[in-house]
């Protein structure tokens, strides 16, 4: 029943992240065939701008909410807690609002290049709508909902990502692109507020001491986190702001984009990984294990194959005009690669609510992140910011690895996992520093065969599964043709 029930969850999961997937590999190419490098740069620049606004307007609060919902506080149930968390982070967004207004003039230029005040005003609607999408996407994870957070997960992607690319055809200008994407993140918070408000949220809540003091105990932290977190996502294209031009901030946005393929998978475990370990990490250790050690195994699978099929994937979805930044794809794919992993192996601390320790590990990934940007961007351009993020996200997962795994075991050893990184770097450096793409795809492919051996138990489940979850669903079509 375990084994049928954790198919499920994932498969579930992969079903609704893979939509959204569907619908931002359409953005692409209408991306980079109608948007010019640079206006496409500006507005990668506003959305790395407004996420390091969102990890401060939601206070932690998101993550307290997750970890709380199936334990509440005081005298609250999941509902009522979560409108505690939601209304915390709409005061944050008054005094967040407050600076943006008063600092309207500087942030405007820095962002599109001229004293605008529709840039303030553009900004206020992205970080609303977004914290409120964010709530309610959450929301559905927590309670399982998988179609409810795939018609969220499909209609956010739609705005993210192909409401400004159609808004394009209009009006290819940075301008136009940053104010259809407000507009349309805006309509749907609206529209799911309206839809999902009553289920999700309700106006009786116990707000007493007690209750706002573990909230914020365990909240608290996470603001610098993720400040950190999306501020080390960001500094790539500041830093080259500074030492290079637009139209090379758009080629590294467009290779940024294309991860997107690898975080069809990193989407897929974060819907169920952390409200999974916290209902069952008490019972459950063995399955938490051997599900760590499957996502290490199918993100290693598909970071390969992503890097294998790099021009066949380029030559339907890519403008040639964006086509130099193939070369930075591997170097990025690290990110989600290492993520995702550590987010399996660093639970541990947030089990034990040592969630200060998420400071450290996110502190350290932003110097060296930092660090290298300013040393390797003068030098190697956007491969040098690649290469920052690369060598910062495997910091990341060493240091989640080893602090993570000292209040929770979530595998049984990491001899596996390190063996598959050596194999993965010695697959793409001949074709990122060398140019010698069919090197590469010779050694990506006795990667995959290497790796798939050494994981080849791992690989078994998850094919069993997949046969397994296929036949449930024949045999309850079946039984409903019998019915009716």
């Amino acid at each position: 029943m375990a084994k049928k029930n954790l198919s499920n969850q994932i498969i579930s999961a992969f079903i609704a992240t893979l939509i959204s997937a569907i619908i931002n590999f359409i953005s692409i190419p209408i991306i980079t065939r109608i948007f010019p490098k640079s206006d496409y740069g500006t507005i990668s620049l506003f959305i790395s701008y407004q996420n390091i606004f969102l990890s401060i307007v939601y206070l932690g609060m998101d993550q307290s909410m997750s970890r709380f919902y199936y334990e509440p506080l005081g005298k609250n149930n999941s509902k009522s807690l979560s409108t505690i968390c939601l209304e915390i982070s709409l005061l944050v967004f008054c005094f967040v609002s407050l600076f943006l207004v008063i600092n309207w003039k500087r942030i405007a230029y820095s962002l599109v290049g001229e004293f605008s005040f529709w840039v303030i005003f553009c900004s206020l609607i992205y970080i609303l709508s977004q914290m409120i999408l964010r709530y309610l996407n959450l929301i559905s994870r927590l309670q399982k909902n998988a179609i409810g957070y795939a018609v969220q997960a499909v209609g956010i992607t739609m705005v993210t990502k192909l409401s400004y690319a159609l808004a394009a055809i209009v009006n290819p200008t940075s301008k136009y692109g940053i104010i259809v994407l407000c507009s349309s993140s805006l309509t749907l918070a609206i529209a799911m507020l309206c839809l999902k408000g009553r289920r999700s949220f309700q106006r009786n809540v116990d707000i007493s001491f007690p209750v706002l003091k573990e909230l914020f105990q365990f909240g608290l932290p996470q603001i610098p986190v993720f400040l950190l977190s999306n501020a080390n996502n960001s500094i790539p294209q500041l830093v080259m702001n500074t030492f290079m031009n637009r139209d090379s901030i758009g080629i590294y946005a467009n290779a940024v984009s294309i991860t997107s393929i690898l975080i069809i998978v990193q989407n897929s475990v974060n819907v169920f990984w952390a409200p999974y370990v916290y209902e069952n990490y008490k019972t459950k250790q063995k399955h938490i294990i051997q599900i760590h050690h499957c996502v290490s195994y199918v993100m290693m699978i598909a970071t390969l194959g992503i890097c294998m099929f790099s021009d066949i994937i380029y030559a339907v979805l890519v403008d040639k005009t964006y086509w130099e930044s193939k070369m930075l794809l591997p170097l990025l794919l690290v990110s989600p690669l290492c993520y995702t992993i550590s987010e399996t192996l660093g639970i541990g601390f947030k089990i034990e609510k040592k969630s200060y320790w998420n400071i450290v590990v996110y502190a350290a990934n932003f110097l060296t992140n930092l660090g290298l940007c300013y040393v390797l961007i003068p030098r190697w351009g956007a491969k040098g910011a690649a290469c920052s993020v690369a060598i910062s996200a495997l910091v990341m997962l060493i240091l989640k690895t080893m602090i993570g795994e000292r209040y929770y075991k979530c595998t049984d050893s990491n001899v596996r996992l390190i063996v598959s990184f050596l194999c993965y770097f010695l697959c793409v450096i001949p074709f990122v520093f060398f140019s010698k793409k069919y090197l590469s795809i010779i050694f990506e492919g006795v990667g995959i065969i290497g790796i798939s051996f050494l994981y080849f138990k791992e690989l078994r489940f998850l094919v069993e599964s997949i046969f397994q979850l296929i036949k449930q669903k024949l045999s309850w079509l079946r039984r409903k043709r019998g019915a009716n």
